[in-house]
């Protein structure tokens, strides 16, 4: 019984959180910083003109953007393929995609 409670409170605080409970392995907050630092290099990479550092820590943070200039473009189409993926998935469906790529990922790390 008491295992119950816990497992209970747990899907309460994920649902409380506002995060789907089947997706928990899924929206880590590493997967969550990695997600953002990509968008945030996007946004960066598409302004033409961006703007003049005003401070060293900005410079750095410029440095660390600008990196997504270096993306090849088979990076940046499986970006967008991704995206559509994303946009065009129902019931879950990205959930599943996502954890068969984590898995030939693996798969292929470990052949080589």
């Amino acid at each position: 019984m008491d295992d119950f409670r816990v497992m209970m409170g747990m899907i309460e605080n994920i649902l409380s959180a506002g995060v789907d409970p089947t997706l928990t392995d899924i929206i880590t907050e590493e997967n969550v910083k990695h997600g953002e630092m990509i968008k945030n290099m996007i946004y960066f990479c598409s302004d033409p003109e961006p703007p003049k550092p005003e401070s060293e820590l900005e410079a750095m943070a410029q440095t660390v953007l600008s990196a997504g200039y270096d993306w090849s473009n088979d990076y940046t189409r499986g970006l967008l393929n991704g995206i559509l993926i994303a946009l065009i998935s129902h019931d879950g469906e990205a959930a599943d995609l996502f954890r068969l790529l984590e898995a030939l990922t693996i798969e292929n790390s470990v052949e080589r």
